[in-house]
């Protein structure tokens, strides 16, 4: 008889236990999948940086990878309730071309995938070879995260440098010839820059006879254009040609006109484009000189026109989807605009504060986006935002989360 009582009270505690179970059960479950994943921060560096931190924002556990970067590794990753921090650490890039790989970071089935570049010397030193002729100056130019030194390492008797040291910043430094080179042939020397605690090898060259040379030979724009110069230095007569449509020489009518104006037109299209400007000298007694022209393709959403709210967490909200059909834009009290998306179906808007109609493109700007329904709010978003596109009726804004808003004026 005791041990039938015995057994009745296991059993009747197995079952107290069992809804426990489930619940843990259940809660467990419930947290295999996180409800938001997001990964901030700059993903893009120079080439002299050598470490790189970003933001996780998830409220279980997450992991991080890379593919395609045997050139970086993961330092280390902090994971909090809410998210937390990885650091990536690499070193410098010594090489000319950029350099990229992908950082994946992992939650549950979600996982989110940034391309990370670090740029290569020919975007951190311009030029990265200094051409003299004769002994006018020609500008070596660097924007450096750290203080900086430079030496002449080879050519002491010849190149003069007015400026060898200086704090972090965009620097512009005239390097020249202390006399011009009377030997047939270039002559050859070299500069030693530090930067931080590393240093790079600068080549100088001086030329002599029968010289044709321009200051830089490459030149990047985005996607909206603009003008540019190249300054060249010759001892003979020269043609320009390009075979693009969209890089317009501008003639001048001065003579022996020293600097050669061009205009890089508007690229409309979602793809970067190369041209190649050509200095020949008419004679054919000197080299050519052949200068990169690189455009960068339009960011995509600027070819949107449907006013909206894109890429807001998981959900998108713009004019004609899933209900949301009207939008307005009101001024406040303040005089300060306001533009309201409406859903009428389940009686919600969302408004947006904070931006300027007529302020320039790319100006920043402090966002307030919330959203109501019947209920009350059920979103209140802040974000740091730069006007990328404004025309007479729209203005497109990103965050560099890549968040997009475009709204009416």
């Amino acid at each position: 008889m005791f041990k039938g009582h015995l057994a009745g009270i296991c059993l009747l505690s197995s079952l107290l236990f069992l809804p426990v179970l489930i619940s843990c059960g259940e809660k467990e479950q419930e947290q295999k999948e996180p409800s938001v994943l997001l990964v901030g921060g700059n993903t893009s560096c120079s080439a002299v940086i050598k470490r790189m931190e970003l933001s996780v924002k998830c409220d279980i556990k997450w992991t991080a990878t890379l593919e395609d970067a045997d050139w970086a590794k993961i330092e280390s990753q902090t994971v909090t309730e809410d998210g937390g921090a990885i650091v990536l650490s690499f070193d410098c890039n010594r090489d000319g071309e950029d350099r990229s790989g992908v950082l994946v970071v992992s939650s549950g089935s979600k996982s989110v995938r940034k391309t990370i570049t670090q740029t290569g010397l020919d975007k951190f030193f311009m030029p990265r070879e200094i051409h003299l002729a004769g002994t006018a100056k020609s500008p070596f130019i660097f924007d450096s995260p750290y203080e900086w030194t430079i030496t002449v390492t080879e050519g002491a008797e010849w190149i003069d440098i007015k400026t060898t040291s200086g704090p972090a910043g965009y620097t512009n430094i005239p390097v020249l010839a202390k006399d011009p080179n009377e030997n047939v042939g270039d002559r050859r020397g070299s500069l030693t820059v530090t930067i931080g605690t590393e240093a790079f090898s600068i080549p100088v060259i001086q030329s002599q006879k029968d010289i044709l040379l321009a200051d830089n030979t490459q030149v990047s724009f985005g996607y909206k254009g603009g003008d540019f110069a190249v300054i060249t230095q010759s001892n003979v007569s020269y043609q320009i040609e390009c075979a693009a449509d969209w890089v317009r020489h501008i003639e001048t009518k001065a003579l022996n006109q020293a600097t050669e104006l061009f205009t890089v037109e508007r690229n409309g299209t979602v793809y970067e484009r190369t041209a190649v400007i050509r200095f020949t000298p008419v004679d054919g007694t000197a080299p050519g000189v052949d200068i990169t022209v690189k455009q960068g393709q339009i960011d995509a959403f600027l070819l949107l026109s449907t006013p909206g709210f894109y890429k807001i967490g998981s959900a998108n909200y713009f004019l004609g989807n899933n209900g949301w059909n009207l939008c307005s834009t009101v001024q406040n009290a303040d005089g300060t605009p306001e533009f309201r998306l409406l859903n009428r179906s389940d009686l919600s808007v969302i408004t947006l504060k904070g931006y300027d109609p007529d302020a320039e493109e790319g100006s920043s700007v402090h966002l307030s986006l919330t959203g109501w329904k019947k209920a009350g709010k059920f979103f209140i978003e802040e974000y740091d935002a730069t006007i990328e596109q404004a025309d007479a009726s729209l203005i497109w804004l990103k965050t560099d989360g890549q968040a997009v808003f475009i709204v009416n004026k």
